[in-house]
């Protein structure tokens, strides 16, 4: 496994069809493997794609529980009155405020009167109390090991794409017993934006040397969806924290419980509980 570093240059931000006309009419540096991306619409015949880009927290892990609960924790601790003057958060703000953003964007967002040095302490408690829980409780998405397999089986270019701090990033795949897993790994943080810009997914296509036709994204947030969406990749929504809906809305064209549900439609035998975006 390799970090890849160095500024990603990318789309925008508003909503999926904004973001990729905003990266059609950006000028300067532009990647040769995402000019003029397209929305896509539907899901390739997984028979035909030659790469794999994983999201990390909530994609390969059900870990988005455990970010929440930290979140409720030191929110209230700190004195944080943006939901209910107060109130420990709901599930639903944080699904809806939280979920899948960069850390130090949220830093500014949920504290924004404070200065900057106050929000960088923040950020790295609150990172720190997830890895010491993430390395004892964290566990795989039900039936990552066999969609690797398959995945590897038809010598499938592997990347992961995540938002997450590379501290956090390291501990969750090593934890998963993924440390050596994937080709690259591409980190927001070493990014000129993270996502929801589409700006990591597309330093992993010119990493891998694909095309945006030749890989799948698989997300967990509509954060991380509208990303590889922006970027003119095809996404598949892993139901982990988030509904079909939301997922739907951000612009997943398949939604699976987990990955024996992909790994079924991989296999060309849909289940019945398959839901499509």
């Amino acid at each position: 496994m390799r970090h890849h570093a160095g500024r990603c240059l990318g789309a925008g931000k508003q909503s999926p069809r904004a973001a990729t006309r905003r990266a059609s009419a950006k000028g300067g540096q532009r990647m040769a493997a995402t000019s003029a991306p397209e929305w896509p619409s539907t899901l390739p015949p997984l028979e035909s794609i030659r790469g794999v880009l994983f999201d990390i927290d909530g994609t390969l892990c059900d870990s988005e529980h455990l970010h929440y609960d930290v979140y409720r924790e030191i929110l209230l601790e700190k004195g944080y009155r943006g939901y209910r003057n107060g109130e420990p958060i709901s599930q639903e703000f944080f699904d809806e405020q939280i979920a899948g953003g960069h850390i130090s964007v949220l830093g500014r967002k949920l504290w924004p009167d404070w200065p900057q040095e106050d929000r960088d302490a923040f950020c790295e408690e609150k990172e720190a109390r997830f890895r010491k829980l993430a390395s004892s409780s964290l566990k795989p998405v039900e039936g990552l090991a066999d969609f690797l397999a398959w995945v590897d089986s038809r010598k499938l270019r592997k990347a992961a794409v995540t938002n997450a701090l590379r501290a956090n990033s390291v501990a969750m795949l090593n934890a998963l017993g993924l440390g050596d897993t994937f080709e690259v790994v591409v980190l927001g943080e070493d990014c000129a934006r993270p996502k929801p810009h589409p700006d990591p997914y597309l330093k992993a296509l010119e990493v891998l040397g694909l095309q945006p036709h030749e890989a799948i994204v698989i997300e967990d947030s509509p954060s991380g969806a509208a990303a590889g969406v922006a970027a003119g990749l095809p996404v598949v929504g892993i139901l982990t924290s988030q509904t079909a809906e939301h997922m739907k809305r951000a612009g997943a064209v398949r939604c699976v419980k987990d990955y024996r549900e992909l790994l079924a439609l991989a296999q060309n035998a849909p289940s019945p509980a398959m839901q499509a975006a």
